[in-house]
């Protein structure tokens, strides 16, 4: 009987130095993103398009004028009708942009996230020019129970490629269009002090 008594204490000794010090917490983050500086972009309308293509037409039954009767009656038609899908095809290139969440294949948007049991995802900046970095503390728990919001939360970044020393996506930093994985930011306070 007494031996059953010390086994019973010292599993339940061992079940509970367990627990005491696993404990993790988590933090949701929203990571935002847009262009360093914003680029200039000549566009042109559909209408403008469809105006300039008009105006081709008739520089083309111009230059044509002295061609035979069917060429000077169909160029025009090409011509304008090749502006034509140009128009149609400019347009469906506009709509089908987008982007994967945390990779920045569009210049600006936003992803959300939760690190606790798992690390925060890597940052990808692939969009073809610089990005500026921000975060949102969504909302989270320390590992000792405390709810979090931005003012008890202090930022530590983290990629799985790079580890904690980088290179981050820190708050408010220009991150280059290079391909590279860089560290999200999560909230240091869901760790218990030497968990890291």
């Amino acid at each position: 009987m007494k031996k059953v008594a010390v086994f019973l204490l010292l599993g339940l000794g061992a079940v509970s130095n367990a627990f005491a010090g696993g404990r993790v917490g988590f933090s949701t983050m929203q990571i935002n993103w847009a262009p360093a500086k914003p680029e200039v972009v000549p566009t042109m309308g559909t209408y403008a398009m469809l105006a300039l293509a008009l105006l081709l037409s008739v520089v083309v039954y111009r230059a044509l004028r002295e061609r035979a009767a069917w060429i000077k009656a169909i160029a025009p038609v090409v011509t304008f009708g090749l502006a034509g899908s140009l128009v149609l095809v400019a347009g469906k290139i506009d709509a089908g942009a987008s982007s994967a969440p945390v990779d920045a294949g569009s210049c600006s948007g936003s992803s959300t996230y939760t690190a606790g049991e798992f690390p925060p995802p890597c940052f990808i900046n692939s969009c073809g020019q610089p990005v500026v970095v921000t975060y949102d503390v969504l909302g989270g728990e320390s590992y000792e129970g405390i709810p979090l919001t931005a003012e008890n939360c202090t930022f530590n970044y983290y990629c799985s490629e790079g580890g904690f020393e980088g290179p981050n996506a820190t708050q408010g930093s220009t991150v280059p269009s290079d391909g590279n994985s860089y560290g999200t930011a999560f909230c240091d306070e869901i760790f218990g002090a030497g968990e890291l």
